[in-house]
């Protein structure tokens, strides 16, 4: 397979742009934090909120009637609704490179399903060469691709996303969402447990930019049938002995297919040391 098909490919595009984005939505935030700071008597100081609104051209803002308290929150929704935006642009170029790939140009009916469950059923139909019964992915198939609680992650963001986007009333949609274990294995993994929408912080935003890099690492990783690659490359590289052999295969299957070192080694044992 050539480098422009490598799941890599959209994979370290994806990861880039959060990385570009995160820190400037740190610093947003912390403009935010500081402009409404308290003074001493414990309140917001309007009048400087306005004088540095006219300093920057916008002497007709006036403040004193706003939920001021309510700005890093509106600002969090902000962030989440750009990483979003992200993430299915991400989900679009995933679908793309699946057509290639499986030179497969189909688009499937999946009306109400969202991005992501419909970017993992096209790779998925694809990779099992078309051989589906049911027009959506069942948990099971979608176990395969993404971590359960990932899972729950994503669609807890979608659900503040979408809330916010149509001005809908206040919910609490995080209730009954994450068991106890999901919660204690967030904070294994994120070093952070999500909060509930109307108490975002700019640290649930970053949370959000975690999950999404990580599943989209996780479904690039499985989005080929690995053992046909690796077939490619035990042809491919046939004719040098090891180490040589061993290193370049490994190094292929790491840095290009997103392969995990157990794989890798379980995939050696599969093809007999590369000899298969």
């Amino acid at each position: 397979m050539t480098e422009d098909i490598q799941p890599r490919s959209i994979e370290t595009k994806f990861r880039k742009l959060l990385g570009k984005i995160n820190p400037h939505l740190i610093l947003i935030d912390v403009a935010v934090k500081e402009l409404l700071c308290k003074d001493e008597s414990g309140c917001i100081d309007i009048n400087r909120i306005e004088d540095v609104s006219k300093k920057h051209k916008n002497a007709k803002l006036k403040v004193a009637h706003l939920e001021l308290g309510r700005t890093s929150l509106y600002v969090t929704q902000s962030h989440i609704a750009f990483i979003y935006s992200c993430l299915e642009s991400f989900l679009k170029d995933y679908i793309a490179l699946s057509k290639k790939i499986y030179d497969d140009e189909r688009s499937f009916n999946l009306d109400g399903v969202d991005p992501l469950r419909r970017a993992i059923h096209h790779a998925h139909v694809n990779k099992i060469k078309g051989k589906i019964t049911h027009p959506k992915l069942n948990q099971k198939e979608l176990s395969i691709y993404i971590d359960e609680l990932d899972l729950k992650l994503l669609d807890y963001f979608r659900f503040v996303r979408n809330i916010n986007a149509h001005s809908r009333d206040e919910t609490n949609i995080l209730e009954g969402m994450f068991s106890e274990s999901d919660l204690i294995k967030m904070r294994e993994k994120y070093n952070h447990e999500i909060n509930k929408e109307v108490e975002l912080t700019i640290r649930d935003v970053i949370l959000y930019s975690q999950v999404c890099q990580q599943v989209a690492h996780d479904i690039c990783q499985k989005m080929l049938d690995i053992e046909k690659v690796v077939e490619s490359l035990c042809t491919k590289y046939k004719h040098i002995s090891n180490p040589r052999k061993d290193n370049a295969i490994t190094n292929t299957l790491i840095n290009n297919y997103l392969q995990d070192k157990d794989e890798v080694d379980r995939l050696r044992i599969v093809f007999k040391g590369w000899l298969a």
